[in-house]
């Protein structure tokens, strides 16, 4: 991605992932930093719809919704703007620092995207003094969240990862929804 007022690409679109236990899951905040992934505007594109919202610039520096203008100009909205352009470069920088690997300036060179740098970092909460409340806090604070009075009748209240669950519920009931034209172009390679 461009930094915020460029057009050149120097930010990698690394996603970030927060997750917390809850119940026999978790709560998985798991986004990239642009305000739609590469892959999510791929789907879109491949459907022929727009975004539901501005997701990037066409060639011409124009905000857009249509997925195939800000894939061909490589340039994507980040998430909150120049904060999420902000937050994209110290993560890029922890990325490459922590891993010892390759930053995206420098992935960038290769015309390829391999060797890219990956950080996970998990915290054993088993040692911390309120542990046996943790569960319970959680429940709490999410069932307060989902009490939240929707705007309009048609918006729904999610924890992060919740509509992920409900995907995999639905995937191992009924079987994965594939693309075929992606998959025959899997199978013929």
């Amino acid at each position: 991605m461009p930094p915020w007022g460029s057009s050149e690409k120097k930010l990698g679109n690394n996603p970030i992932v927060f997750a917390a236990p809850y119940k026999s899951e978790a709560i998985v905040l798991d986004m990239a930093m642009s305000q739609f992934s590469f892959g999510i505007m791929e789907n879109y594109k491949m459907q022929n719809e727009q975004l539901p919202f501005v997701g990037g610039f066409d060639k011409n520096g124009k905000l857009t919704k249509y997925p195939s203008e800000i894939l061909d100009s490589m340039r994507p909205l980040p998430i909150g703007y120049w904060k999420g352009a902000g937050m994209a470069l110290l993560l890029d920088i922890f990325a490459a620092v922590l891993s010892g690997g390759l930053s995206t300036y420098e992935i960038s060179k290769r015309g390829v995207e391999t060797g890219i740098s990956q950080i996970y970092i998990s915290f054993d909460i088993s040692g911390v003094k309120n542990f046996p409340l943790v569960s319970q806090t959680v429940e709490n604070i999410i069932k307060d969240y989902l009490s939240s009075v929707p705007e309009n009748e048609t918006s729904e209240i999610l924890y992060p990862g919740q509509r992920v669950l409900g995907r995999r519920k639905t995937n191992l009931e009924n079987g994965i929804p594939v693309n075929f034209s992606v998959w025959e172009e899997i199978t013929n390679l």
